[in-house]
């Protein structure tokens, strides 16, 4: 990830480089795959599996997904665009 402040890059899903416009360059190294948002995925996961195994309701609404979905979607469209965009 670029920007007007540095640069951020994950490689090899084990290691995270930030390297700021001012200051010195930072590598963080998350050993077997124990970075920090690997919980947060593991937990979807399983929570998916259990959802369509019939023995829980996955715990984001079809509705809250939708939202997301669209805020990602608008994003993109505002960075290819350089305008604000609405969300409903």
């Amino acid at each position: 990830m670029h920007g007007t402040n540095g640069w951020a890059e994950l490689r090899d899903l084990d290691t995270l480089v930030i390297n700021p416009a001012e200051g010195a360059r930072e590598t963080f190294h998350y050993p077997g795959y124990d970075y920090p948002g690997m919980a947060t995925l593991t937990a979807a996961l399983d929570a998916f599996a259990s959802a369509i195994r019939g023995e829980q309701a996955f715990p984001v609404r079809p509705d809250e997904i939708e939202h997301a979905t669209q805020i990602l979607e608008a994003i993109i469209v505002s960075a290819e665009t350089g305008k604000w965009i609405s969300i409903h």
